[in-house]
């Protein structure tokens, strides 16, 4: 996986290894879509209401999320969520969210100091160098 990015004063660059970082569960859910069954004990899911922005106009999104990550499939009384490093809490916002904000070098490896999951190689470059 490559993710790139850039700013009117730095670009940078990430590649990642292999390394297994997601995992996928398959959970019954009873008749309630606000909760899941996991090893015969059921337990709440969170509901996570949003509103994106889509040419323009709002558009209104819900999601489910378990102990297992984000449900992005449905098939009757069964649900698939997706566990992974990227969609646990803080984990892309830590860093990758703030690049957009950043001017030197300096600001670059700060920011980077607190990214943590899977392993990448990141390369960056400012209008300075």
């Amino acid at each position: 996986m490559v993710i790139i990015g850039h700013n009117d004063r730095i670009a940078w660059g990430s590649t990642y290894n292999g390394a297994t970082v997601r995992t996928l569960r398959r959970q019954l859910h009873p008749a309630s879509p606000d909760e899941y069954t996991r090893q015969g004990r059921t337990g709440p899911s969170a509901n996570l209401e949003e509103i994106i922005r889509v040419k323009g106009r709002p558009e209104n999104t819900s999601s489910h999320r378990t102990r297992h990550g984000p449900v992005f499939h449905r098939e009757g009384d069964k649900a698939f969520a997706l566990r992974w490093t990227a969609t646990d809490p803080g984990g892309l916002a830590n860093s990758y969210n703030g690049r957009g904000k950043l001017a030197t070098e300096k600001e670059f490896r700060e920011i980077m100091k607190r990214v943590w999951g899977q392993g990448s190689r990141t390369r960056h470059a400012d209008v300075e160098e």
